[in-house]
């Protein structure tokens, strides 16, 4: 099982983002699990050490990905 968090302050890119992650891992054979966040501050104070992938937009308001 692979964890993976998607960070992103649009929830349409999440969609699209969770969507192409499950075609990859239907294709690869190999179980997911997603997490979302809708922000910056969101996952740093609800972080726990569990993910393997963490997938951050870099251009969100408040916290961004560089932050």
């Amino acid at each position: 099982m692979i964890n993976i968090a998607v960070v992103d302050d649009s929830a349409a890119d999440v969609q699209s983002i969770c969507e192409r992650l499950k075609t990859v891992a239907e294709a690869e054979k190999t179980e997911i699990s997603v997490t979302t966040f809708s922000g910056g501050e969101e996952i740093l104070y609800n972080f726990k050490p569990v993910f393997d992938i963490i997938l951050i937009d870099v251009e969100m308001p408040g916290m961004d990905g560089f932050e």
